[in-house]
């Protein structure tokens, strides 16, 4: 948006991610990044809400904010629906995959700002845990499974 702002204006910076006003004309619309960056996941969430800057401490596009229920939606429901696969995926519900994440913090009722905090602990795909963190695993006598840290650096300019 900063880049926008620059070489256009600010006030187009509402047409980057403009996810309220597709959510409002009727449009499910999903979560997608083009790069590996699953520890940022949250973050974006919280970004797609407050729409804050943190380098040039601007809000862009504030009339795109959106609540943590339209977040939730793109990266689930909605998210089915933009692969075909809605009767499959997105809710859990009879005759759909059971893949779920637990979180350490509860994104529902945790205040904004702590949001970009929260880490995934636990991961099941087709009812098998792929993840399984440290710290969780201690806590319910099992060990853990999968990725527990991001090893690799994320690439500069990513």
């Amino acid at each position: 948006a900063s880049v926008i702002a620059k070489e256009y204006g600010i006030e187009y910076t509402s047409w980057t991610t403009p996810r309220k006003s597709v959510t409002e004309a009727g449009i499910p619309n999903g979560f997608e990044i083009d790069r590996p960056l699953p520890q940022k996941t949250f973050f974006f969430i919280a970004k797609g809400m407050n729409r804050y800057n943190d380098h040039d401490k601007i809000v862009y596009g504030p009339d795109q904010k959106t609540d943590r229920i339209i977040q939730l939606k793109s990266l689930t429901r909605w998210g089915a629906y933009y692969l075909l696969k809605e009767n499959l995926l997105g809710s859990l519900e009879p005759g759909k995959f059971a893949d779920f994440i637990v979180l350490d913090k509860d994104f529902l009722t945790i205040p904004d700002g702590e949001i970009p905090s929260i880490h995934v602990l636990m991961t099941v795909v087709g009812g098998k845990t792929v993840h399984l963190a440290s710290a969780l695993a201690t806590e319910i006598g099992m060990q853990p499974v999968g990725a527990t840290t991001w090893k690799e650096a994320v690439p500069d300019g990513w």
